[in-house]
């Protein structure tokens, strides 16, 4: 039987990235692994914005991207709740038609 997959992405603040990745990394039974990466973000509320955030009109954000089993899910958006309860934090899930690496092949 196989697994349905599905990506789970987060979009957060830079400054709460760190507690986040370590809540995964911290997780029992252990996460699959994950990529992390800096984006932009850009939208017209701008009120929790910096200064220098407001000037170049958009906001620094962290995204991490985690393909799971769609099972697994509830168990990762938990280690995403105790790595932070900023308001900040966005998440979404998309389907994986599929995944493997090269030596899967």
């Amino acid at each position: 039987m196989t697994k349905t997959l599905c990506k789970l992405v987060i979009v957060c603040p830079q400054e709460v990235a760190e507690d986040i990745i370590e809540a995964f990394l911290d997780a029992s039974p252990s996460l699959p692994g994950f990529t992390s990466f800096d984006v932009e973000g850009h939208g017209h509320d701008f009120a929790s914005a910096s200064t220098s955030e407001r000037v170049r009109g958009h906001v620094a954000r962290k995204c991490l991207w985690m393909i799971l089993p769609e099972a697994e899910v509830g168990r990762a958006l938990d280690a995403l709740k105790q790595g932070t309860s900023n308001p900040h934090v966005t998440h979404w899930l998309e389907p994986v038609a599929g995944a493997g690496s090269l030596t899967s092949w």
